[in-house]
């Protein structure tokens, strides 16, 4: 174990020491340096940029570094055909950033850039590494213009104004308020906690036995309850040492949207550890009791072996391989990540005569609180952005990819890479864009598809691969989720088994749900002093709370984990997180005002009323039946 936790430390500090070396190195010659107009810019807004493109012109072939795992093969066709540009894509190997901060350092950026880490995008686009996109759109793509929402520019520019990244999963207001509004959707939760159907009836049995007027929903959900069920059910069905009973995400070297650990920020919702104080100002969450709560039950669960030490090397591939064989009766984090191998599980237990898939074979979400026992409270997908692409000041041929970007984001670029580039052939459409739609009474942005009987049929065969062979349901950095639901016949984009999974268990939770927006405020990049101070002290917070969060859950008891929590948090103050802290309340303050919202967390509004804490939720409330095009065939 002492072994495993140095190598971990090391292993952090490396990539936070290099990250920092190419943080100071040489500036490439700043943004003044980048030419906008080097190619010529006589373009028609009216006419999409991807159409203007000279037929004469050669073909362009690009690298597209993306700072995370993206299966990227299946789009590239669709992209050459629409621009005549061939992307290459190139995934980072490892999540400590060593890779891209050796690009940085050595002047060997890529054309085009995907990442999540803060510091990073701020010092690419302040320093002049990257162009700015809505520049190279007025020249090259202008019909591009259009296309980016206000949000989404203001989230993303620099201290010149100018905005120098894509986002992913960049929910845009008026998709926002259409969706949950006019269709009646409800945003998905990214984190939740699922555990063995049988396993978990078989205690309630085992306690009702004991206690007829036994309350699972009053016990199981609190940890005290749950850390007890967790014991049990390790002894009575003899669950190996080797394989964590509670399975805890990957421990990540660098943090995205503050998050290292799916887990930790899962567990944090979970236990209402404030964002928000009752005055409306942010909160250093770590600064906060409930968080040294967090800390103990996970603490608690390790001293009581249910959570290994062989958990802290877990990959994505490795917890997914768990879940696939049954092997944690517990899983925390955030299991869409791991819905397919959940998905495949289920199968090998589902009759098809009855319908009904076996307990054995099926994970259920199941709500878990605080000791106090308050109503979880957790953010909704609906944020601004998780990773970034960025256009860097290396790329061959800026006016023809700016149009690469200007498709991706389109109507067409959203429909093409999921529906199919033929409607008729995998898609009709129910509603056209700009119709009203009869169900609602409203008009339809992006309309509403069906998918024809040749797509239902293949749909139903359950291979996702042979799906994006076929030019349906694939995504791109760019993808925009609200898109595929909106236009989805169900408002939840069900089209095979796993996405049912995901529904499955995120149903669960609609009722305790707030809105992410508010608390993905836009940072004030008015000083860019100021706004580089800042991303150097984020990433120097972050890295005292990745090295000590392994070693506050090995800690021996929990005097011993508090002792190091009181180190770490003392660390982060003396890297500044009090400065760290007055920015971030000012941007929060700042937009909620804009908004002309009070409160962001709900809990700090004194009228919040909390829903009814039940050990499943709101899944009997929302479930919905499989559609019938999905197949549970093996």
């Amino acid at each position: 174990m002492k072994k495993l936790f140095k190598a971990f430390v090391c292993l952090s500090l490396a990539g936070f020491m290099t990250a920092s070396v190419s943080a100071c190195g040489d500036r490439p010659g700043g943004r003044e340096n980048l030419d906008y107009n080097q190619y010529s810019t006589d373009y028609d807004p009216n006419v999409n940029s991807w159409e203007q493109i000279d037929p004469d012109d050669e073909d362009l072939e690009i690298t597209w570094f993306t700072n995370y795992t993206f299966y990227g093969s299946k789009i590239v066709d669709l992209i050459r055909e629409r621009t005549g540009v061939n992307v290459k894509f190139q995934s980072a190997m490892t999540t400590d950033n060593t890779e891209l901060n050796t690009m940085i350092a050595g002047d060997m950026l890529p054309d085009v850039i995907t990442i999540g880490d803060l510091r990073t995008r701020v010092q690419l686009a302040e320093e002049g590494y990257c162009y700015a996109i809505d520049r190279l759109a007025e020249s090259y793509a202008p019909s591009m213009l259009k296309r980016i929402s206000p949000e989404h520019k203001r989230y993303y520019s620099g201290s010149d104004g100018y905005m120098y990244g894509l986002a992913s999963n960049f929910y845009n207001d008026d998709d926002i308020a259409e969706y949950e509004n006019d269709i009646g959707g409800h945003q998905f939760m990214n984190y939740d906690v699922i555990v063995r159907k049988d396993y978990l009836n078989a205690f309630i049995a085992y306690k009702k036995a004991q206690d007829p007027d036994f309350d699972e929903d009053a016990y199981i959900t609190r940890p005290a309850g749950f850390i007890e069920m967790a014991k049990w059910v390790k002894s009575n069905y003899g669950l190996k040492n080797s394989n964590p009973t509670v399975c805890l995400s990957p421990f990540n070297l660098t943090a995205t949207n503050d998050c290292f650990n799916y887990s930790l920020s899962a567990l944090m919702e979970f236990f209402c550890v404030p964002q928000e104080d009752a005055d409306g100002n942010y909160l250093y969450q770590y600064d906060t009791e409930e968080f040294v709560e967090v800390m103990e039950f996970l603490n608690d669960l390790y001293n009581a072996n249910l959570i290994t030490s062989g958990n802290f090397s877990y990959t994505r591939d490795n917890i997914s391989t768990n879940l696939l064989n049954g092997y944690p009766f517990a899983y925390i984090g955030a299991s869409q990540q791991h819905a397919a191998q959940l998905g495949v599980r289920e199968k090998k237990g589902h009759d098809d005569k009855t319908g009904e898939t076996d307990d054995e074979h099926t994970y259920v979400s199941i709500v878990l609180t605080n000791s106090a026992g308050d109503a979880p409270l957790l953010c909704d997908y609906a944020g601004r952005g998780l990773y970034v692409t960025m256009i860097t000041k290396n790329c061959k041929r800026v006016d023809r990819v700016i149009k690469v970007m200007d498709y991706l984001i389109s109507e067409q670029g959203q429909r093409e890479a999921y529906y199919g580039k033929n409607e008729g052939e995998y898609y009709t459409y129910k509603v056209k864009p700009g119709e009203t739609d009869p169900e609602t009474g409203k008009v339809s942005t992006y309309g509403r598809m069906e998918w024809t009987p040749k797509a239902a049929e293949a749909l139903r065969a359950n291979n996702v691969s042979a799906l994006y062979d076929m030019g349906i349901t694939r995504t791109t950095m760019l993808t925009n989720i609200m898109y595929t639901r909106m236009t989805s016949p169900d408002k939840y984009a069900i089209n095979w088994l796993q996405t049912w999974i995901e529904f499955k268990n995120k149903c669960t939770y609609f009722d305790y749900a707030f809105s992410r927006v508010p608390m993905r405020y836009p940072l004030d990049t008015s000083d860019q002093k100021g706004l580089n101070e800042y991303s150097e002290i984020q990433s120097d917070i972050e890295a005292v709370w990745i090295e000590a969060y392994p070693q506050m859950i090995m800690a021996s008891d929990k005097k011993a984990m508090k002792e190091i929590y009181d180190r770490a948090l003392a660390r982060t103050y003396e890297k500044g997180a009090e400065k760290w802290l007055a920015f971030r309340n000012k941007c929060f303050k700042e937009y909620k005002q804009e908004l002309g919202i009070s409160y962001a967390w709900p809990k700090a509004d004194p009228e919040y009323v909390a829903p009814e804490v039940t050990l499943f939720g709101g899944a009997s409330k929302y479930m919905i039946d499989v559609p019938e095009y999905i197949s549970w065939a093996e």
